[in-house]
C-alpha cells in the first residue's frame, strides 16, 4: 500500500475531519472513497469520449443500422 502525505487548506482539512467523523469513518477513508470515485468519473468521461469519437468517425454506418 502506498503512503502519500496531502496538504490541505486548514479549513478544509478541518471540515473533512467534520464530516467524515459525523458518518463514522476516518479521514483516511474519506480521502480514498474520494480519490476511488473521482478515478471512476474520469474513467466514464474516458469511455465517453472513445463513444463520441466512434461515432462521429462512423455516423454513416451507425445510420445505416438504425435505418435497416
Amino acid at each position: 500500500m502506498a503512503t502519500m502525505t496531502v496538504r490541505v487548506p486548514d479549513e478544509l482539512g478541518a471540515t473533512l475531519r467534520d464530516e467524515a467523523e459525523s458518518v463514522g469513518i476516518s479521514v483516511n477513508q474519506a480521502v480514498v472513497t474520494a480519490i476511488d470515485e473521482w478515478l471512476a468519473r474520469r474513467a466514464d468521461e474516458r469511455a465517453d469520449d472513445v463513444f463520441r469519437t466512434i461515432a462521429a468517425e462512423r455516423a454513416d454506418l451507425l445510420h445505416r443500422l438504425g435505418t435497416a
